[in-house]
């Protein structure tokens, strides 16, 4: 016999929340500054000036990997929450479904 798998649906939602939260909040900075780079050529110096156009390309792929990870938590916040309230339903709909063989 298999074993029975308890899912706390307050947790699921619960840490649905935080998932979809926390990359949010503590990136949401971090992504601001990579999306308006302050940084210039000329701050590279005159010798330097064929790396700048590297680094901008670098921080800006990085930029597009943090939103696309701060996006992906969400996402992924969202499908634990609702995950949480489709399982309550199925939940009870299987109660339901007890106490109605049991009363025939």
């Amino acid at each position: 016999m298999a074993k029975r798998q308890d899912v706390d649906p307050q947790m699921l939602e619960s840490a649905g929340g935080f998932v979809r939260d926390v990359a949010k909040d503590k990136l949401q900075t971090t992504l601001a500054a990579l999306k308006q780079l302050q940084i210039t050529e000329a701050d590279f110096g005159r010798k330097h000036h064929g790396s700048f156009q590297l680094y901008k390309t670098g921080v800006e792929k990085v930029g597009k990997c943090v939103d696309s990870y701060v996006k992906a938590s969400e996402d992924f916040g969202t499908n634990l929450g609702s995950a949480s309230k489709k399982y309550s339903a199925n939940e009870a709909g299987s109660a339901d479904a007890v106490r109605r063989s049991g009363n025939r």
